[in-house]
């Protein structure tokens, strides 16, 4: 998306709306997963969002569309291990093919941020 799109976005009262759903149906998930106790140390703490999407033409995920884990666990590993020491952000460097054949380099740095774990009161007996 050009960036010129992403920042009338930003200003876009239905675009801001429907982050702001998406933002409240995330924190219903969490409160979900907290009042679950067998769940509750499933709930997300910290994200990042990748500089590209996954691609069968990169050998990220198969053509029916299922992700190659131990593949993706290779190639980001460094923000998986930015996940986890507490970083703020996270550089990559990934070979990623187009859609012509042609081959390139995508240098990104992914800012991380972290998410306040719900915690849920004991109900009283």
């Amino acid at each position: 998306m050009p960036v010129d799109q992403l920042s009338r976005d930003h200003r876009d009262p239905a675009v801001c709306s429907r982050n702001e759903g998406r933002r409240s149906r995330a924190a219903l998930e969490q409160r979900s997963l907290a009042d679950d106790r067998a769940l509750a140390g499933a709930q997300i703490r910290r994200f990042l969002i990748l500089p590209k999407e996954l691609d069968a033409d990169d050998g990220e995920l198969t053509r029916t569309m299922k992700v190659r884990r131990g593949l993706i666990g290779d190639r980001y590993a460094p923000f998986v291990r930015a996940l986890y020491d507490g970083s703020t952000q996270a550089m990559i460097a990934t070979e990623v093919t187009f859609e012509d054949g042609r081959k390139g380099i995508i240098n990104a740095c992914v800012a991380i941020r972290d998410v306040g774990a719900t915690v849920v009161m004991e109900k009283a007996a």
